[in-house]
């Protein structure tokens, strides 16, 4: 047991074996500690001189041999206490060099927050009212895709509260006939809406994107759920290019 005391105060094993036989035996020879310790007598000489030099032990002539003492045990826990200082002090350093090296690498790095379910998608819906302080939201959908899914559980109780919180909304969706009857009731002020062709349209999918955040919904009935993505290069280049189409699609 004190063997592994030892080696976690900085000692080796082998260092260790020779440092607890004097401790324990008092003076002696080198070719006893050898014996005792149940090393070679060659690597015995090497750690008695690497502990003399650690100062944790000293020799004295007696005729022509030399005896080995253990200097007092108290060197021993201020070498521990020494240590920990040591460590204490390499453990701020590397905090604060780290802190420095997270602040310079990983501060704009997005962070992402994946939601299942449709009250996950409630959730993220959600998002757009409460954690919006531009009170604008650009948004890709299928408006009828969205109305069949989101209507029998959250879309009058979140339209409301859009308008209530007075977050405008700009729409591009898919120009089909079912979509124009539903911008037609959407005339309320706070929703501007334009119609894109495109052939291939994501129909299950709804992108809102709002303040440094872009929310990506599945919609579809076996698998819904969302995904928000906070990071304000990947918002400025939704917003971008949802501006650029909507400028593209003129006054339509």
């Amino acid at each position: 047991m004190l063997t592994k005391h030892l080696t976690q105060a900085g000692l080796n094993e082998n260092q260790a074996k020779v440092y607890q036989v004097l401790l324990e035996r008092g003076g002696l020879l080198g070719g006893e500690i050898s014996v005792l310790s149940g090393l070679g007598r060659a690597l015995t000489y090497k750690i008695l001189n690497d502990l003399e030099e650690k100062d944790l032990i000293f020799k004295e002539k007696s005729g022509q041999v030399y005896v080995f003492f253990v200097k007092n045990p108290q060197r021993m826990i201020e070498k521990i206490k020494r240590k920990e200082k040591k460590l204490r002090q390499a453990r701020e350093n590397l905090n604060s060099q780290l802190s420095n090296f997270n602040a310079l690498h990983f501060a704009d790095s997005p962070k992402i927050y994946r939601y299942n379910g449709l009250n996950g998608v409630k959730k993220v819906l959600d998002d757009s009212l409460i954690n919006n302080s531009s009170k604008e939201i650009f948004s890709f959908l299928d408006m009828e895709k969205y109305a069949n899914h989101i209507n029998n559980f959250h879309k009058i109780d979140y339209q409301e509260k859009r308008k209530k919180l007075k977050i405008k909304k700009r729409i591009i969706t898919l120009n089909k006939q079912a979509n124009q009857k539903i911008a037609e009731k959407k005339k309320d002020g706070f929703t501007k809406i334009k119609f894109s062709d495109h052939k291939n349209y994501p129909s299950n999918m709804k992108v809102n994107v709002y303040d440094n955040k872009v929310a990506f919904l599945n919609l579809s009935e076996h698998n819904p759920h969302g995904i928000i993505i906070e990071s304000k290069e990947i918002f400025n280049t939704l917003k971008s290019m949802f501006l650029n189409q909507w400028l593209l699609l003129g006054s339509r």
